[in-house]
């Protein structure tokens, strides 16, 4: 004879257990690595018993097929790559199993199992986006928060000591304050869209909502977060039409929050750190360094071979080449020579 009770029990057990390592993910960031490594660890056994128990169904759609191949592609390239004799084969021989890219390459994988598993329980509609959406707006809310004190007064709420270029709030000497508010204050904003209704309110709560996670990410020091949050403002505003007057409103705000605090005290601009941080960076990152540098090798090149000491001044000496810099020159090279891969 079947129990209700403990059908009920059953549910709490497994359903509810799920929802709720779903909704601790930011949390557990905030935490630290070991955290996010349990939560990952213990959502992706329970969801897959879920799944085998209840028997979910799940349409497999070509954005899913697309994912298995990337992850599938950059396995095998990588094991590829660094298995052939060679500089990279020699180099990472000694290296211990943890620290193998090819290994790495493979616990990727663990992202792709999670997608799959979070889109088979979101499509069987049992977990709840939005509580996640608000659990990540409490979380990002308060590290802004965070960040900004400790900008502004020297210290946390923690107790813990800026870093002058660099607030990396609640995260102390873990200098991912900007990385972790990239990666979850636009489930902050899409919080607002499940609720998104048309008035005055919500709008100007959107636009301050921005501007402070914004705000917040500039002071934290991390310089690549900065760009990456603005070009995702801006695929919203692509994309998203209910939303793009507010985040344009947003960006126009946070550009001139911005603007102020790089030329903050003109007679003092050495010791002003949004200043030296991001000046720099945008020299160091201009893609038409890229293309002076190109041309002076290529220069040099046509008079005589030059040696590597040339090639060094060339891009260190002149135009103080940064590892930003060389990524883009590195990858701009790879697209010329081999653009399929």
């Amino acid at each position: 004879m079947i129990n209700l009770k403990d059908i009920k029990n059953q549910k709490f057990n497994d359903i509810t257990v799920i929802k709720i390592l779903f909704c601790l993910f930011p949390i557990s960031f905030i935490i630290g690595n070991f955290a996010v490594t349990i939560n990952l660890l213990l959502f992706l056994i329970i969801a897959l018993l879920i799944i085998v128990k209840k028997k979910l169904t799940f349409n497999f759609q070509k954005y899913h097929w697309v994912l298995v191949c990337f992850f599938l592609y950059l396995f095998f390239l990588t094991a590829i790559q660094y298995n052939s004799h060679g500089f990279l084969n020699e180099f990472i021989k000694d290296w211990p199993l943890e620290n193998n890219p090819v290994f790495k390459s493979f616990t990727y994988i663990r992202f792709l199992f999670l997608f799959l598993a979070i889109s088979i329980l979101i499509s069987n509609n049992i977990l709840d986006l939005k509580k996640f959406f608000l659990i990540s707006l409490i979380c990002t809310s308060f590290v802004s928060f965070d960040i900004l004190i400790q900008a502004l007064i020297g210290y946390d709420l923690f107790g813990f000591e800026s870093h002058v270029r660099w607030n990396p709030g609640p995260f102390n000497d873990e200098l991912i304050a900007g990385s972790y508010l990239v990666k979850f204050s636009f489930f902050s904003i899409f919080y607002f869209i499940k609720i998104y209704k048309k008035n005055k309110f919500i709008n100007l709560l959107l636009i301050f909502l921005i501007t402070f996670h914004a705000t917040a990410i500039m002071y934290a020091g991390n310089k690549m977060s900065t760009l990456l949050f603005l070009f995702g403002c801006v695929l919203i505003i692509l994309f998203i039409k209910n939303l793009r007057f507010p985040v344009s409103t947003s960006l126009i705000v946070f550009l001139s929050i911005f603007y102020i605090a790089f030329n903050y005290n003109p007679g003092e601009l050495k010791n002003n750190p949004i200043h030296n941080s991001y000046g720099g960076f945008f020299k160091k990152i201009n893609i038409f360094n890229v293309i002076k540098i190109n041309k002076e090798i290529k220069s040099a090149e046509s008079k005589s071979k030059p040696s590597d000491e040339v090639k060094y001044y060339v891009k260190e000496k002149k135009y103080k080449i940064s590892s930003h810099l060389g990524i883009f020159q590195n990858s701009f090279i790879m697209w010329k020579e081999k653009p399929l891969t």
